[in-house]
């Protein structure tokens, strides 16, 4: 949530070297991406890709999913983006949980899937079922990363009155993060802020 996912780079090898949880390596492309290092995270998604993104259905398969999805989508690869939106997709309504915390809805990450591959209103159904599903569990994280993919998906879109609500969204977005501490997602609401003026 800080946005220090890279510092674990090397925590985050040792584990997936000697485990076959491929969860781990999901991870492990993430803080790549977070990192700056596109070309590394984009090899280890692409391997998984390789295999379709067919993993074991147990309790790491949800979370393997998600962080696929959210690495796809921050590369904005719609050969990746589509099978991972069709596994996805019956599981629109589920809230994932690590035994802690509820994560990311389902339905944010198909949001920002759809946005990939050019499904916007499809992408806007799926990104009021999150924000729903956010503001039902007070899920103050979630909503803030839901709200940023929210503001790309307009701002790409570029409908009339898109760009305003975008900022808007991205405010809102940009507000939480800094108020709890959510480095990364102010980082990319600042950034993305400056492209709509």
């Amino acid at each position: 949530m800080q946005g220090r996912l890279a510092e674990l780079i090397p925590l985050i090898t040792e584990v997936a070297d000697q485990t076959s949880v491929p969860s781990f390596r999901a991870a492990l492309a993430l803080a790549y991406l977070e990192g700056g290092d596109e070309i590394a995270a984009g090899q280890i998604i692409d391997q998984a890709a390789s295999g379709a993104f067919v993993f074991a259905e147990d309790i790491s398969w949800c979370d393997t999913m998600a962080i696929y999805s959210a690495v796809a989508i921050e590369l904005g690869h719609p050969a990746h983006a589509g099978p991972l939106f069709e596994r996805l997709a019956p599981f629109h309504e589920q809230v994932p949980h690590d035994g802690l915390i509820p994560l990311q809805p389902i339905a944010m990450y198909l949001g920002g899937l759809a946005t990939v591959l050019g499904r916007y209103d499809e992408a806007e159904r799926y990104f009021e079922e999150a924000s729903e599903l956010n503001s039902r569990g007070g899920m103050r994280f979630a909503e803030a990363q839901t709200n940023l993919l929210w503001s790309r998906m307009l701002h790409t879109r570029g409908e009339h009155n898109d760009d305003e609500r975008a900022r808007d969204i991205l405010e809102q977005a940009r507000s939480s993060a800094a108020a709890h501490g959510y480095a990364m997602v102010e980082r990319r609401a600042n950034l993305e802020l400056s492209n709509l003026t």
